[in-house]
């Protein structure tokens, strides 16, 4: 295995420092997409909710933020993409996640 993705695999097994923080924030935007599908099933996008989508895609935006910081061990090239895909699932443009 390369090493930034061995780094990368134990930062998330047993994060350290800054990346517990990092760590949690991704795993929780990918969770709440997760367990919105679960509740109002896959028809109902969480980008077409008009409360919570909007405070959802701003906290996908703020932890892409993050990403230029300090991350550790973590690499933010996989933490974006995790990020991403998240609000491409809960129904998010690229477009609206450039903001």
């Amino acid at each position: 295995m390369k090493t930034y993705l061995k780094n990368h695999s134990d930062a998330q097994i047993n994060p350290i420092g800054v990346e517990i923080s990092l760590v949690h924030c991704v795993n929780f935007v990918r969770s709440y997409v997760n367990e919105y599908i679960l509740r109002y099933g896959p028809d109902q996008k969480l980008s077409d909710d008009y409360v919570l989508g909007p405070v959802y895609l701003s906290m996908v935006q703020s932890s892409l933020r993050l990403l230029d910081g300090e991350l550790g061990r973590l690499d933010g090239g996989m933490l974006d993409i995790a990020l991403r895909a998240s609000a491409r699932v809960a129904g998010f443009t690229s477009e609206e996640i450039e903001g």
